[in-house]
């Protein structure tokens, strides 16, 4: 894999990891399937939703399901986010809050749903926070958390897009290192913010085309996860390309798609940066 795929794949690789937050160097302790992170769709306020966790330790576990809000902002994480408008902490209920795990055994995990009709958002968030704690002989010897996020599409609740730029950064790594990149191209950084009524996470593509020359420059494909914006929030994309970006005034297109709606954005941004050549 080209330094370029694996850099764009890291976002990806990040928000997953963060998802697990091991408090311990043992690996495979809890097995959550069919997957550590919940993209929904349903047309109901009121629903079930259930998913799946296996005790890999060698010994019993206790383990204790909690409710909990999930956003990130400038790249910050919130777990305790009480006055924001688009969580549905307080509309999910887990059918166990605590529970006993033998060694290799699996327990199908319930979450009830009971959304207000008056939910503001189109989509909503929360997260479910596991904690694991090994017992053996009445002593706890491993404790463990998980950090599971949601995100529920209401399609019967309208769901809006309003996506802004309000900060770009372009670093000529041919005048300055990064350590994990080449010494060549450009690393770019936009930070989003979302106007709308739910999580943007597109997938699509930018391009950057440059005015002057009358010519697009780079194209980026945005994957799943890549971007998440929560209403109200910034997030910051970041990518490389192997260019190096030229003077003058840059036009940036972005055609994605989040959940059932399409999106599209313009903008564009003054480089002052003078290159010493260029190749597209």
């Amino acid at each position: 894999m080209s330094i370029q795929k694996m850099r764009a794949k890291l976002p990806v690789i990040i928000f997953a990891m963060l998802t697990l937050f091991w408090l311990s160097s043992t690996a495979h302790a809890l097995e959550i399937y069919p997957s550590l992170i919940y993209r929904i769709t349903t047309e109901k306020y009121k629903f079930s939703y259930s998913f799946f966790v296996k005790n890999d330790l060698p010994r019993n576990s206790r383990v204790t399901v909690e409710i909990i809000d999930l956003i990130t902002d400038e790249g910050k994480f919130i777990f305790n986010a009480p006055d924001y408008p688009f969580t549905l902490k307080e509309y999910v209920t887990p059918s166990e809050s605590e529970f006993i795990l033998e060694p290799n055994e699996q327990r199908e995990v319930t979450l009830n749903f009971n959304v207000p009709s008056s939910f503001p958002g189109g989509v909503g968030s929360f997260a479910v926070k596991l904690r694991q704690e090994g017992v053996s002989q009445g002593t706890v010897e491993v404790r463990l958390n998980y950090i599971i996020p949601f995100f529920i599409r209401l399609k019967q609740l309208p769901l809006n897009y309003s996506i802004t730029v309000t900060e770009v950064k372009l670093q000529d790594l041919n005048e300055e290192k990064v350590e994990g990149y080449p010494d060549f191209g450009t690393l770019v950084r936009i930070k989003f913010k979302n106007n709308g009524n739910g999580v943007f996470i597109p997938t699509g593509t930018l391009d950057i085309h440059s005015k002057e020359l009358k010519t697009s420059v780079y194209s980026h494909k945005i994957e799943s996860l890549d971007l998440v914006v929560f209403p109200g929030k910034t997030s910051t994309l970041e990518f490389y390309t192997p260019y190096i970006l030229p003077e003058g005034t840059l036009g940036f297109t972005l055609q994605a798609r989040s959940f059932d709606v399409e999106t599209f954005a313009q903008f564009t941004f003054s480089n002052n940066n003078v290159a010493n050549y260029a190749v597209y």
